[in-house]
């Protein structure tokens, strides 16, 4: 099978290759997956460079997190049927096959669209944990930095389903109307030096209640300053190096809530109803038609420095995917 690999850690463009590798067999509790799409992110980026939360094993380790495909064996005490069409995020999805646990994958249904498959086992299951920690209240104001990435367009379609109102922080502020089609009420410059001001202006003076902070640093600092009482700050990145600033008087007077959120600690903190009741909407809510999860390009495995290419621009309107079908 064809698999992109790596033998030392650096930048994808730097060591990445593709090999033909023999097709993995499941041990007992594994199935085996024919991949037929698997999503650039973030943390596939991270793993290559050797930075990410464990670390690659060589020779050849197989790159890639995220996938999605139909099961073609299974090893014993794997209750997975074949054929099922399933969604992960696990290992070795740059692949033309992949060994998954099965306690690790999400049953869809067979007409579940094949983009959004490949795209569901990560950020939606970010985006909707998010607004577990926010615990909002239909009509309050939520602001997210970072708007125009994968799991905030997500979070906002989200939120507006629970009548949220959203602005939305960007860079570049081309990307507005897309946002405002998934629904943003506003779609603001994060370096304007009137945010405050237009923040003010939305929200009748009061501030908004709740913010989901993916960069930090001044800017975290600059939106801190605009939070209403009884506001939550939830925190899911880092992409400043230096620290925010605040003050204990602006938590204690205000009665803010400053919350720290990582993706792999709430699934792990749900029990198995809770997990099931999550996917169960998500699999409704996603794949309706109307729900968007926007996909900028498509390549095959032997293409991947296209890919990486394409996924290295900042203003792409969607995920990179391999598609191995």
């Amino acid at each position: 099978m064809k698999a992109i690999v790596f033998n030392k850690t650096g930048t994808p463009e730097e060591v990445l290759q593709i090999i033909e590798k023999e097709r993995p067999v499941p041990a007992a509790g594994e199935v085996l997956v024919k991949i037929l799409a698997s999503a650039i992110n973030p943390a596939d980026t991270f793993f290559i460079q050797g930075t990410y939360r464990f670390q690659p094993i060589f020779p050849d380790e197989t790159a890639g997190f995220e996938g999605a495909g139909i099961v073609e064996s299974a090893g014993k005490d794997a209750a997975i049927p074949i054929g099922s069409l399933v969604a992960f995020f696990y290992r070795k999805t740059w692949a033309e096959y992949a060994v998954v646990p099965a306690s690790e994958l999400t049953l869809l249904p067979r007409d579940f669209p094949i983009e959004k498959a490949a795209q569901f086992s990560l950020n939606p299951f970010t985006a909707w944990g998010m607004l577990e920690a926010a615990q909002p209240v239909p009509g309050e104001w939520a602001l997210l930095t970072g708007a125009n990435s994968s799991v905030s367009q997500i979070l906002i379609q989200l939120a507006k389903q629970k009548g949220i109102h959203i602005i939305a922080l960007v860079r570049d502020l081309a990307q507005a109307p897309g946002l405002r089609t998934l629904g943003a009420d506003e779609v603001l410059d994060i370096e304007d030096p009137q945010l405050a001001e237009h923040v003010k202006q939305l929200t009748d003076g009061k501030g908004f209640n709740i913010a989901f902070d993916s960069i930090g640093g001044s800017i975290g600092t600059r939106i801190f300053e605009n939070i209403a009482p009884f506001g939550r700050f939830i925190v899911y990145g880092s992409v400043k190096k230096e620290p925010g600033q605040y003050f204990n008087a602006q938590i204690v007077y205000k009665n803010l809530t400053v919350k720290g959120f990582g993706v792999r600690a709430f699934l792990n903190s749900l029990s198995k109803p809770q997990r099931d009741d999550m996917i169960h909407n998500l699999i409704s809510i996603l794949g309706k038609p109307g729900f968007q999860l926007p996909v900028a390009q498509t390549y095959g495995l032997d293409e991947f420095k296209a890919a990486l290419k394409a996924n290295s621009q900042n203003s792409r309107p969607g995920k990179i995917l391999f598609k191995i079908y």
